[in-house]
């Protein structure tokens, strides 16, 4: 069972952290108000946290990182600390637009 985390970042990234027991998988949300609303909005986020959930356990557009390279990346203590001990991917999540 994964479980959500959401960091924003004073980086201007944001970036969604689900874990698993030996797996830590990153997507970057850009800060912009299209994200705010999916994590304001209980469906959009259910809807955005099934599609990704679908992504990992399907291996669609999951790339492995290092810890150095997610630090680098994302310059995030609290993802530096949930993902220490697990193996680090990034989800490449592409999220529907109004037209799709």
């Amino acid at each position: 069972m994964l479980k959500l985390l959401c960091v924003a970042l004073v980086v201007a990234v944001d970036i969604f952290i689900f874990l698993g027991k030996e797996d830590c998988y990153l997507v970057e949300a850009r800060r912009d108000s299209r994200w705010d609303a999916v994590v304001a909005d209980h469906d959009q986020l259910i809807a955005f946290t099934e599609a990704v959930f679908h992504q990992i356990i399907t291996d669609v557009g999951v790339t492995p990182l290092t810890h150095s390279q997610a630090t680098h990346d994302y310059h995030s203590r609290l993802e530096q600390y949930e993902c220490r001990d697990k193996h680090v991917h990034l989800v490449d999540y592409q999220r529907p637009t109004a037209s799709n």
